[in-house]
């Protein structure tokens, strides 16, 4: 049957039928709209979604995407915090960093002696400059970069070439002071994986070494030096000035160590 000019014929099955309706200037003319409705009276018309989710006698749900417009997550750096008194709790402790540096913190654990947090690349570098300030008198605070991971090539490599430029051949003196800043996200002491690495790159670049500087880089364990000793066995004199050592037991890691140090 064909189209009557002016009507419609009803998709609906069964009743059959023909609607009426009036073309407007608000309506678009051809295929431009859908039909629905049927039997016998007016049917009802719209326009067609851009999207053609609408389809005479059916029901389909609308599928909402959404972009993902936020920024890259930035790498974060673990630090430990020591050397606060036991009856510090967290809110003063973060109150007196932020006074100096304005950071957030992620997966924070506070106990009464250590306090680690994540934070910002950027925002650990101004956190570390605040080791050795006081949030009660005698107490110095412990600030340290803390990683357990192990070195991929580019931090050996890295490293290595630091060592290099450190190493004084005919003084046979090497010097790593503020290593720990210099290299922020390598030298971490309490990272044995950094240790052994640097053991290793000391007993191939220098072995002949007399006196190691090892100030100001936050150094609180001396576990290290038992493997020190082996890769470098003439060292006379160690310089661990402006450090964090306050257990008399770290001390005998020292012992085997007869010559000058301060």
């Amino acid at each position: 049957m064909s189209k009557p000019e002016g009507k419609f014929y009803s998709r609906k099955q069964g009743r059959g039928g023909y609607g009426h309706y009036n073309r407007g200037p608000d309506f678009p003319s051809g295929n431009d709209f859908a039909s629905r409705g049927g039997g016998v009276g007016k049917g009802i018309r719209r326009p067609r979604a851009a999207d053609d989710s609408y389809q005479p006698n059916t029901r389909r749900s609308r599928v909402t995407y959404e972009v993902n417009m936020s920024t890259p997550q930035q790498p974060r750096v673990l630090l430990e915090v020591t050397g606060y008194p036991a009856d510090t709790k967290w809110d003063d402790l973060f109150g007196f960093l932020k006074k100096s540096v304005s950071f957030q913190y992620h997966n924070k654990t506070f106990h009464p002696s250590r306090a680690r947090f994540q934070v910002s690349q950027q925002d650990s570098t101004n956190l570390l400059n605040l080791t050795g300030s006081h949030i009660k008198p005698g107490s110095p605070l412990r600030i340290a970069i803390c990683s357990t991971k192990p070195l991929s090539n580019q931090d050996t490599a890295t490293l290595r070439e630091f060592l290099m430029q450190k190493y004084n051949q005919e003084a046979k003196y090497l010097d790593l002071s503020n290593i720990s800043k210099q290299l922020p996200t390598i030298a971490h002491f309490h990272n044995f994986h950094f240790t052994n690495n640097l053991c290793e790159i000391m007993k191939d670049l220098c072995p002949q070494v007399v006196s190691i500087n090892l100030s100001d880089n936050g150094i609180s364990e001396l576990k290290f030096f038992d493997s020190l000793r082996q890769s470098a066995p003439n060292i006379q004199n160690i310089s661990l000035e402006n450090n964090h050592i306050s257990r008399v037991e770290d001390l005998s890691h020292l012992s085997s160590y007869k010559e000058d140090i301060t």
